[in-house]
Formats: structure tokens, sequence, C-alpha cells
């Protein structure tokens, strides 16, 4: 391992972990494989919706998309953990959600 900051063959890459996913969340988890945070929105009502569903849960619209993120919340903490069954269970993140404080409120 270098201690300067650069790597060797020795420095240990890191896993990235990836939940399984639905068809709903698909877009979602792409854009997050880019480093983009996307939102799912209903057409019908012109609300967000996360956790990301195949109905809106305000009208029960199906006319769904996906729209990048404004960037006004602050994430401050995340974690996920292992279940001993070998499954992942993703704990939700603590976050100021900024965009969606207001709409979901």
């Amino acid at each position: 391992m270098s201690f300067d900051g650069g790597t060797t063959d020795e420095t240990p890459t890191r896993t990235r972990f990836e939940p399984p996913t639905s068809r709903a969340a698909r877009p979602f988890w792409e854009a997050s494989r880019e480093q983009r945070l996307v939102l799912q929105w209903c057409r019908s009502c012109d609300e967000p919706i996360h956790y990301p569903r195949d109905a809106c849960p305000q009208c029960l619209g199906d006319d769904l998309e996906f729209r990048p993120s404004a960037g006004t919340g602050e994430v401050y903490a995340a974690l996920a953990a292992a279940n001993w069954g070998g499954r992942w269970e993703v704990v939700p993140p603590e976050v100021d959600a900024g965009e969606l404080a207001n709409r979901l409120s």
C-alpha cells in the first residue's frame, strides 16, 4: 500500500454495493452509477415520488418520469448493513430533503 495517496498493486479496491432493483427503480440506480441523483415525478399531478414506484401514491397515476434533482438537499449520514441470511438490508439515510421536503410535507 502506498502512503503518498497513490495506489499500488496491493491497494484494495472497494466493491460497489448494489441492492436488487425493481423495474420502477432501475432508472434511479442507473443514474446513481453515473453519480447523478434523479427523482421520480408523476406527470399527472406534478408531485415528486421517492422511493420509486409503479404508481403515484398521491393520485395513483402511472404516467411517471425521472427528473434530475435540483441538488438542494443534504445527506447527513447513510448506512448499508448485511443480514445474517446473506441478504443486504439498506437503512435509509438521514437527509435534509431540500426540494422534496416542501412537496412531501
